[in-house]
């Protein structure tokens, strides 16, 4: 057949014409007509745009009978123009073979495309199509349709498209999010029947597709599609983001549609007996528990149980006979005056928590606090309370989840992929640091964060309406997160499926947002203030068991129930799947396995000792002059790299705390002006396991995160504060940001390790000290101001770990002076002074007061002596008494707005003025 002959380009064209939507034709379908030249030269003449044309012709004639049928044109259409360009773009294998939709229309079937869709008749029924990540993909189809179609013959773009497919790194998951994309449109489908019927999804979905390799990953399967579209996004200029797309936005829309959100195709079977069963059991425990305790808060516990049966009964990953599996799905309860809600779950899913546990609710000793507390209770991630805490921590612990998945996964071989769920009350979000951590949150794009909160608008006081009145999903959502809802909070199918729909995030963390009553279940007390924290009383509790239909005796729960409720199998047998995840993955990386198993079990790399020993002994060499907080920095970059779970930030003053290291890149953290939500998310990023988590700001800015770092203390994690500018010799900023008071209050805190540097050799010590500390917070407060490097044997270097010791003694000495940080330098001039003058006197320097507290008391002794003890620091002097100190000098008011010098001056912290207070305490 001649090439240019009008018989080949015919044959062509009705070849087209009888299956065009099958595909984008190439030389190879048309070969049996003629050779190769002659097809490749037909088809210069007979352009893909034609072909285009044709093939988009075929399938809006059928699209318009759609239309007609189903009546719901722009929902329609959609679905229309992703068939149409996932036929043109070659996806046909993406579409499902067959779709019912049900409709008033009499009962038909018609072929679009390679889709069979068939009508049947309905009462009153919809069509209606929901999905953002589905949407952004037509919408991406669409536009690369219509650049072929636009350019027409154009090679040049031809040759773009096709090296964007191709591309290592572009192709494999641009083409995964298309047919994601095309794979979840008809899934999205669904049909509210009359009288809120039961939803279904109609539509046969093809074998689930699964792409791997990139943060991108797809994963399609009868559920939907999970795709973040960065690919696309990045591909095509932010066109997707130019082009917003309907979603399930407002509870209204929801409402006049009778339903709460979108159904789930993986929703499990179960009985709505079954269901209320596992309802009633988990308010039971919490309600009679409070009730026996006489003290507690019964209402969040009964207004979410339905949340819990949601999510724990169908999506939480967790082994209950290992807590500490380190790829468990992490659960935080930040509203934790609901203790006795995640008491009950911890209990029945087959945690070691006995019965008789829930019967000593805040009792001494127990294992069932007031509110859940780390190391006490099997299965509590967290210590939480002070509200707005815990969803900060869930944040770190989010953060440590892709941090560690990033640094381990390999093709292949993923170890750590699990997802992190809080909730959350009111109360959590009108403490401002739940603004910090979830704009913190939206920033890291933490789509496997999960937080549901419960919307029952109740606190102590009462109604919420007279004080907070928040936009709460706007404001979410203004974060960068996804919201779904409201929902109703008590039905657990649309919990259900709320917790599926925000699994399948891409590149956002969820909220869902669950309308409640307090105290739900009981008579007298539901949705009253009444219910939130104190007992219902015998008479109430009565009247809610007949209520809900419980009347079995406190404590008691069916063994048919318990079986029901009980997770241990399921979390072993998830557990074991892992193992064999994580055993494949050590043969192929024997090293990074054995990280991975070293950082998850809390401990410091193999070559510590050498390590650690290296540092310490470059720093008793250094005679440097140079601020300790530039000491730090220099520790830092000496053993950061070599210690890769140290995940370090600042504050938005890392040039100020000095906190980076060479080459830290995502290492480091730039937090912004948050200091409680950076505090707060180091708690949660330590819980999680696996990184060591330091973060720097202003000593006096320590008062911000003062609670995140008491929580640290009370929960024995390894978390280090890097507090620079620690005193007056912050010097010009003023009294606003030098620190007075803030040294001697941490040390109040409990198990809180407080050291105070007075060189480099000291602030070496630290930091090895701090790294070390497994079951203790560490806070470094570090000078502005050079500082004087000290001379040292070898023996008074060792004793510096040990908190306190001696740095300079005499036989005749007549005072020890007792110093700490900058003021060690100070107290070491003031010395040469008084031997001028004829009196001796020994200096003591304290690095760390909290440590040289804790050592045993002849070493104490020895180390403080039995001479007058004068103490000085640039901080109040109240706490030097506990030492045993006839005088002090520092600073009991407010500092100054000078230079450093002039203030020291000013408040007479001289090695003069010290030398003279001496003089007059031994006169």
């Amino acid at each position: 057949m001649n090439t240019d002959s009008p018989d080949l380009k015919k044959a062509m064209l009705e070849r087209i014409r009888a299956d065009a939507p099958r595909k984008v034709w190439t030389p190879s379908d048309f070969v049996d007509l003629a050779s190769r030249d002659a097809v490749d030269k037909a088809l210069q003449r007979l352009t893909k745009v034609e072909i285009l044309r044709r093939s988009r012709g075929t399938i809006v004639a059928a699209a318009d009978e759609v239309i007609d049928a189903v009546g719901r044109r722009d929902q329609t259409r959609m679905l229309v123009d992703g068939m149409t360009a996932a036929n043109d773009l070659g996806l046909t294998d993406a579409v499902p073979a067959k779709i019912v939709v049900h409709t008033d229309a009499r009962r038909r079937a018609i072929k679009l495309g390679n889709v069979t869709i068939t009508f049947r008749p309905t009462a009153a029924s919809k069509l209606f199509w929901a999905g953002r990540p589905a949407m952004r993909v037509v919408q991406a189809l669409h536009w690369l349709r219509d650049l072929l179609v636009r350019e027409g013959e154009s090679d040049q773009v031809r040759r773009k498209l096709a090296n964007l497919f191709e591309d290592p790194t572009v192709g494999p998951p641009l083409k995964a999010d298309l047919t994601a994309g095309m794979t979840a449109l008809p899934t999205w489908m669904w049909v509210q029947r009359q009288r809120r019927r039961a939803i279904s999804t109609h539509a046969v979905m093809p074998v689930a597709v699964r792409a791997r390799g990139r943060a991108s990953d797809v994963r399609v399967g009868q559920g939907g599609c999970w795709s973040s579209t960065r690919a696309l996004v990045k591909a095509f200029d932010h066109r997707l983001h130019q082009r917003p797309a309907p979603a399930w936005r407002r509870s209204n829309r929801l409402r006049r549609h009778g339903v709460s959100a979108p159904p789930s195709a993986v929703t499990r079977p179960r009985t709505a007996s079954r269901s209320a069963i596992h309802v009633r059991s988990a308010c039971a425990a919490g309600r009679d528990a409070v009730q026996l305790a006489n003290s507690g808060h019964p209402g969040a516990p009964m207004g979410m149980a339905e949340m819990a049966v949601g999510l724990w009964g169908n999506h939480l990953r967790h082994n209950p006979s290992n807590p500490a599996w380190p790829d468990r799905d992490r659960f935080v309860l930040s509203n934790g005056h609901a203790s006795m809600l995640l008491y009950g779950l911890l209990h029945l899913t087959g945690y070691d928590l006995p019965i008789e546990e829930l019967k000593r609710f805040r009792k001494l000793g127990s294992r069932t606090p007031g509110h859940p507390e780390l190391g006490i209770t099997p299965g509590v991630e967290t210590t939480t309370g002070p509200l707005g805490q815990g969803l900060a921590n869930a944040v770190g612990m989010a953060l440590a989840e892709k941090r560690l998945a990033t640094e381990f996964n390999r093709p292949d071989h993923t170890i750590v992929n699990h997802h992190t769920y809080v909730f959350l009350g009111d109360g959590c979000l009108m403490e401002g640091i739940s603004h910090e951590a979830i704009s913190l949150a939206g920033v890291w794009q933490l789509d496997k964060l999960i937080a549901m909160y419960d919307d029952n608008g109740i606190s102590i006081d009462g109604p919420v309406d007279g004080w907070f009145r928040d936009d709460t999903p706007a404001r979410f959502r203004a974060c960068g997160w996804s919201v779904i809802g409201p929902i109703d909070g008590h039905d657990i199918g649309a919990v259900d499926a709320a917790v599926a729909q925000a699994r399948r995030s891409r590149g956002r963390p969820t909220l869902i947002v669950c309308r409640t009553t307090i105290g739900a279940g009981s008579p007298g007390r539901a949705g009253t203030a009444k219910a939130h924290g104190e007992a219902l009383g015998a008479e109430e509790i009565a009247a809610t068991r007949k209520a809900i239909g419980w009347q079995l005796p406190a404590f008691e729960i069916p063994a048919d129930v318990r079986a029901q409720w009980n997770a241990r199998a399921a979390g072993e047998k998830r557990e074991a799947e892992w193992q064999r995840l994580f055993d494949a993955y050590t043969k192929a990386f024997p090293e990074l396995a054995d990280a991975f198993t070293r950082r998850t079990a809390g401990e410091l790399p193999a070559n510590w000792p050498t390590l650690r020993d290296g540092v310490l002994q470059a720093a008793a060499q250094s005679t440097e002059n140079i601020a300790s907080r530039k000491a730090s920095q220099n520790v830092l970059a000496q053993l950061a790299p070599h210690i890769p779970a140290m995940l370090g930030g600042s504050a938005d003053l890392t040039a100020s705390n000095l906190t980076d290291f060479p080459d830290a890149g995502a290492r480091h953290i730039s937090y912004g002006v948050r200091e409680f939500g950076m505090a707060a998310v180091m708690n949660g990023v330590a819980l999680h396991g696996g990184l060591i988590p330091y973060g720097g700001t202003f000593l006096t800015f320590s008062d911000y995160s003062r609670n995140a770092i008491r929580m640290a203390a009370l929960m024995k994690l390894r978390v280090i504060h890097v507090f620079t500018h620690d005193s007056i010799g912050l010097g010009e900023d003023g009294p606003t940001h030098q620190s007075v008071e803030h040294a001697a209050s941490l040390r109040l805190i409990p198990n809180l390790e407080v050291w105070r540097p007075c060189d480099v050799a000291e602030t070496a010590v630290a930091w090895t000290e701090a790294l070390a500390s497994e079951h203790r917070p560490s806070a470094l407060l570090l000078s502005r101001q050079n500082l004087p490097a000290q001379l040292r044997s070898p023996e008074q270097f060792g004793d510096i770990g040990r908190g306190g010791y001696v740095l300079a003694d005499i036989a005749d000495a007549r005072v020890s002076l007792l110093a700490t940080g900058s003021e060690v330098g100070l107290a070491m001039k003031a010395r040469e002074l008084l031997a001028h003058r004829g009196i001796a006197a020994r200096v003591v320097s304290l690095a760390s007061s909290t440590r040289f507290d804790r050592q045993e008391r002849a070493y104490r002794e020895a180390v403080l002596g039995t001479l007058p003890r004068i103490g000085v620091e640039a901080g109040v002097t109240c706490w030097w008494g506990q030492y045993g100190c006839v005088s002090a000098l520092g600073v009991d008011s407010f500092g100054e707005s000078a230079p450093a010098p002039d203030v020291f001056e000013h408040f007479g912290l001289t090695a003069d003025a010290l030398a003279a207070r001496v003089q007059e305490v031994l006169r």
